[in-house]
């Protein structure tokens, strides 16, 4: 199969913090021109990364990438209006939170080849049955249909889940732990 190289794409990516910024470096490193949306603006990432809009994105990106957290105003984010203004050529990685993407719009998109496919590191609802030995018929149909595409990938959303992650997790719990009990505020709060 002839394909293309990365140096030749456009990589869209969806919240530029930490995770988005470190991928905007790699794909940058790769030659990739790399564009991001992001509430805030980070300096360090100019040599890396130019920031758009949400539509110019979807419109121009070949990859795009989405680190941004779930909250009300990225609930089914990727939904059939937004897939409909991506290119039918274009790809969608999902490593942030299943509850970003309408699993329905996108097996809708897939189906109409609105976009050409998708790597999906979360799924709405994964814990019902990745966390578990589940039965077939606990498994959600839209699952079920999305793991027979053939242009879907999808991992259980286990890319934390390595050695040195799970001592830097004890570690900033600890350390955080240390700082509520010196009256200071934690470091590594995390949100609802």
């Amino acid at each position: 199969l002839e394909s293309t190289e990365i140096y030749n794409l456009t990589v869209g990516i969806i919240g530029a913090g930490h995770i988005g910024g470190a991928t905007a470096q790699l794909y940058s490193a790769l030659g990739a021109k790399v564009i991001a949306v992001d509430p805030i603006h980070r300096v360090e990432l100019s040599p890396y990364l130019e920031y758009t809009d949400l539509d110019t994105l979807l419109k121009t990106a070949d990859i795009v990438t989405v680190h941004t957290p779930l909250d009300e105003s990225t609930a089914n984010l990727f939904n059939s209006e937004t897939f409909k203004k991506m290119k039918n050529t274009a790809y969608l990685i999902n490593m942030a939170r299943g509850g970003i993407v309408s699993a329905a719009d996108l097996i809708a998109a897939l189906q109409n080849k609105e976009i050409a496919g998708a790597a999906l590191d979360t799924l709405a609802n994964e814990g019902q049955f990745f966390e578990k030995q589940a039965t077939p018929e606990e498994i959600p149909e839209d699952y079920k249909t999305l793991r027979a595409m053939p242009n879907v990938l999808i991992s259980p959303h286990s890319a934390f889940y390595t050695d040195t992650a799970m001592k830097n997790m004890v570690a900033m719990g600890l350390d955080d732990v240390v700082a509520i009990v010196n009256g200071k505020r934690p470091q590594f709060e995390v949100y609802k």
